[in-house]
């Protein structure tokens, strides 16, 4: 899974992805979304240990810049539209930034970056 936006199916109690730096790189980090809420524009976005942060004031990818200061990381948070999510698990050498734009009845409109951090 490269850059890209997709549509993406959320019915029952969610589901599960695993995000792939590149075709040719392999690392991986795993991502979850639940509880969708149409009504609030919003879902549960997950991964493991705490690894979900939200990128305070930023509307699109160019404005998040990895030396800012975000809020500490907990282990899922609310995702609301045109949030940005940054999704990077302990230990990972890369990051995902998630920015969800819009919420159906079953699924889920969003966009997404991956990104190398040290």
């Amino acid at each position: 899974m490269a850059d890209g936006k997709r549509r993406i199916l959320l019915v029952g109690s969610g589901i599960d992805i695993t995000v792939q730096f590149s075709e040719t790189d392999k690392r991986t980090v795993p991502i979850s979304w639940r509880t969708l809420q149409p009504a609030h524009n919003s879902v549960d976005l997950s991964s493991s240990n705490g690894a979900v942060t939200i990128a305070a004031g930023a509307r699109n990818f160019a404005r998040y810049y990895r030396s800012r200061r975000v809020p500490v990381s907990k282990p899922f948070r609310t995702h609301e539209t045109c949030m940005i999510a940054i999704v990077r698990p302990e230990g990972a050498t890369f990051c995902v930034l998630i920015k969800l734009i819009n919420v159906f009845k079953d699924d889920i409109m969003a966009q997404w970056e991956v990104r190398n951090c040290a």
